[in-house]
């Protein structure tokens, strides 16, 4: 279960540490679709704008580390 993590007396919502997380993972993923050149016309046919893919694997990223960190 997901709980406020305390620090010097302040409370803080868990997702301080998932967000950053969840950033570093699709940064990561982007980095290696570039260099494995996975980037390629035919996936800009697919995913219409590389926004939309930024934020989708972002949240998925961000969904899987808050499922994680959920369990412990």
């Amino acid at each position: 279960m997901l709980t406020e993590i305390s620090f010097a007396g302040m409370l803080f919502s868990p997702l301080v540490l998932c967000i950053p997380v969840a950033l570093l993972l699709t940064w990561l993923a982007r980095r290696l679709m570039h260099r494995l050149s996975i980037h390629h016309p035919f996936w800009n046919q697919i995913f219409w704008n590389e926004a939309w893919l930024d934020i989708s694997l972002f949240i998925l990223f961000l969904a899987l580390t808050v499922s994680v960190t959920g369990r412990y």
